[in-house]
């Protein structure tokens, strides 16, 4: 008997597409459904240097299409309102300044 578990992680899970970010980085876009909902799933992956091989990153993003909330009375649709707010954001992006002091975020480094 094996000591090995098993997780679904999807009930159904298929890609769609890709965009390239870089030479060695891309986003892969899927659709899901886990437990009745349905999302979309970007994940990035990059790609790796020993065998040229994509694997997934940590870096992704899942977004429910559709969700039911307060015992299944309401319902949100948080991908709705994502698209809208990418839109928005393009808008914005389109006449910012490449470099704002004001504006700029910085972290602390360890020296």
């Amino acid at each position: 008997m094996s000591d090995t578990k098993i997780k679904r992680i999807w009930d159904n899970f298929v890609e769609v597409s890709e965009v390239q970010k870089s030479d060695k980085i891309k986003f892969v876009i899927s659709a899901a459904v886990r437990d009745g909902v349905k999302y979309i799933n970007i994940r990035e992956f990059y790609l790796r240097q020993k065998d040229g091989v994509w694997k997934p990153g940590r870096d992704g993003i899942t977004i429910p299409i559709a969700l039911p909330i307060n015992n299944g009375n309401s319902i949100i649709q948080p991908f709705k309102n994502f698209s809208a707010a990418l839109v928005q954001t393009v808008k914005v992006l389109k006449d910012l300044p490449l470099y704002d002091e004001n504006n700029v975020v910085t972290k602390e480094v360890k020296k």
